[in-house]
């Protein structure tokens, strides 16, 4: 599966999964009044205020290759 999905979509499933999550906690920030405290706490992000502010202004592309 791991192999599959990494040739499918360039990426492991993790990675895929971190940056749908940073999408959306970005869009949430972009489109919306939440707080980062209230994006992270949705689960849109780590859970952690100050990882998900740093991860909010990284791209997937950058996520997929850092690990995160």
């Amino acid at each position: 599966f791991i192999r599959r999905f990494a040739r499918e979509t360039g990426m492991p499933p993790m990675h895929w999964v971190a940056s749908q999550r940073i999408i959306g906690a970005r869009r949430l920030l972009e489109d919306s009044d939440w707080s980062v405290e209230r994006i992270a706490g949705a689960g849109a992000g780590t859970g952690a205020p100050v990882a998900a502010s740093g991860a909010a202004v990284a791209s997937p592309d950058v996520v997929a290759r850092s690990g995160s």
